[in-house]
């Protein structure tokens, strides 16, 4: 169990840098207390699974995704990719999106396989 709760903490930080999100933010919409979730994210305890469950519906993961370590980037399958990147895709504004896609073509020029 105490790996799980390592793990949880670092995951769950990285789904709110990837969305964006404040830990208040993530508070008021598990209605639970800004300290409850600083204690999940400093490995101080795990949260029940009904919290757990509204995260991975809030994240779009799975609870593995939130639980267990990470994967490493070259085994994460192209559909999970892309379905992530789709989802930051879709919060982006015109400049953001813009961004993107001249990134993603001077990417698609130099690590293409």
């Amino acid at each position: 169990m105490e790996d799980k709760k390592r793990f949880f903490g670092k995951n769950l930080q990285a789904f709110l840098d990837e969305y964006n999100m404040s830990r208040i933010d993530l508070a008021r919409r598990l209605d639970v207390t800004p300290t409850a979730i600083w204690g999940w994210v400093n490995d101080e305890r795990l949260p029940r699974i009904q919290y757990i469950n509204k995260m991975c519906e809030i994240f779009h993961c799975t609870p593995g995704d939130l639980m267990n370590e990470p994967k490493p980037v070259e085994e994460v399958q192209a559909d999970v990719l892309l379905q992530r990147i789709a989802e930051m895709a879709a919060r982006l504004n015109n400049d953001g999106k813009e961004k993107v896609l001249t990134y993603m073509q001077d990417l698609s020029g130099r690590f293409l396989k």
